[in-house]
């Protein structure tokens, strides 16, 4: 080791000793998050191999030597903590996905509209079954029959039928930030129900599920709009009338 790195003893100074704390420190905290945290974005993903290539350079700062790194074509050389920041960077990027790709995206050619139609229409008609077929694999996963069963019966208990309904907006988006690849459809009504003295606002969110070759519901939201025109949600287990 050089004079820089190491004291008059032979002892590796305090900066060294330092950035190798460091470097174990954050590598650790990245280690634990990779397994903590699912489905993170591309910049997320890019953000967590910079800081992990800073920390693996603060544990290679100990460590003497010349090292050659990158594309033989385009060779970067570099010395100690450097040189172990390249190497990280360089062969991490390889494995940061940028996005899905074509095949893995499938968008139906069926209007949205018609399947939050028959999900809702079921649901009136106390066809459990054939609205629960409609949900996602995601939505199935999270709620099995006999919970959405009990749900759908205090809807119809809490707002009745429609009595009218028209759709504000809707959405179609591919793969937004933290939601699974894949084609999305939010879609926002206005509905009067026959039990309600006031509008209440469904939100149908779709899937595009390609194993189901259909748009699929994988969440349904209910809300009113206070005086200040706030969205304030629907509390089903209350008994008090809208």
């Amino acid at each position: 080791m050089s004079e820089e790195t190491t004291g008059s003893h032979g002892k590796l100074s305090a900066q060294m000793v330092l950035a190798f704390v460091f470097g174990v420190i954050f590598v650790s905290v990245i280690l634990y998050l990779s397994l903590h945290i699912k489905d993170l974005d591309v910049f997320t993903k890019m953000v967590f191999l910079v800081v992990l290539s800073l920390a693996a350079g603060g544990v290679g700062a100990v460590i003497p030597g010349f090292i050659v790194a990158g594309d033989p074509s385009k060779l970067v050389r570099a010395g100690g903590a450097l040189a172990v920041f390249f190497i990280v960077l360089y062969f991490g990027s390889q494995y940061i996905v940028t996005g899905p790709t074509p095949d893995e995206i499938f968008k139906p050619d069926r209007d949205p509209s018609l399947v939050s139609n028959e999900f809702v229409s079921s649901i009136e008609a106390a066809k459990y079954s054939e609205a629960y077929n409609l949900t996602s694999a995601a939505f199935k996963s999270g709620m099995n029959y006999y919970f959405f069963t009990e749900n759908s019966k205090k809807i119809l208990a809490k707002l009745g039928v429609e009595k009218s309904r028209s759709m504000i907006d809707q959405k179609v988006i591919e793969s937004p930030p933290g939601m699974a690849p894949g084609m999305y459809c939010y879609t926002l009504y206005a509905v009067d129900f026959s039990r309600s003295s006031v509008k209440v606002y469904q939100n149908i969110n779709l899937f595009g599920e390609k194993s189901a070759n259909d748009w699929r519901v994988f969440g349904v939201w209910y809300s009113i709009k206070d005086s200040n025109g706030n969205f304030h949600p629907v509390d089903f287990n209350s008994l008090d009338s809208l």
